[in-house]
C-alpha cells in the first residue's frame, strides 16, 4: 500500500471523524501536488537567475544549458566573462597605444591609456604622480 492509498482509504472509511477525514483530505491534495512537482524537477530544470526552461531527456539539454550560461545577462558566470572581456580590451588598447607612441611620450600616454581603462571599468583614475 503506498502512502497515497492509505490517505485516502482514511479520507472514505467511516470510522473516521470528518475533522481526520478533511485532514487526510488536504494531506492527499498536497502529496499529489509534490509528487506532480517531482516529476517535473525530473523531466526539466531551470536557471535560476533569468527562469529559462530547460527540458532533459533530449540531446541537446545539456549543451543548452551550457550555452544559455554564456548569454544569461543575469547568470555570474555571462558577468564574469563580460568583465574578463573588458580587462583584456583595456589591456590590449593600452598595449596597442604604447607601441604607437614614441617612446618620450609613452609615460604620459600609458598614464592616458590606464585613466580610460579604470574609467571604462567605473573605477577611479589612479593617476601615478612620480613622473
Amino acid at each position: 500500500m503506498t502512502t497515497k492509498e492509505a490517505i485516502e482509504i482514511l479520507a472514505l472509511s467511516p470510522y473516521v471523524d470528518d475533522r481526520s477525514r478533511d485532514a487526510a483530505k488536504v494531506v492527499c491534495q498536497e502529496l499529489t501536488r509534490l509528487q506532480e512537482k517531482m516529476k517535473e524537477l525530473e523531466e526539466k530544470t531551470y536557471c535560476a537567475y533569468c527562469g529559462a526552461v530547460f527540458l532533459f531527456g533530449k540531446k541537446e539539454a545539456t549543451r543548452a544549458v551550457t550555452d544559455h550560461i554564456y548569454t544569461c545577462k543575469e547568470h555570474p558566470v555571462y558577468q564574469l566573462t563580460q568583465r574578463v572581456k573588458t580587462l583584456e580590451e583595456g589591456i590590449f588598447n593600452l598595449a596597442e597605444k604604447s607601441l604607437l607612441c614614441p617612446v618620450s611620450q609613452q609615460v604620459h600616454v600609458d598614464r592616458k591609456a590606464l585613466n580610460e581603462l579604470y574609467g571604462s571599468l567605473g573605477i577611479e583614475g589612479r593617476e601615478n604622480t612620480n613622473g
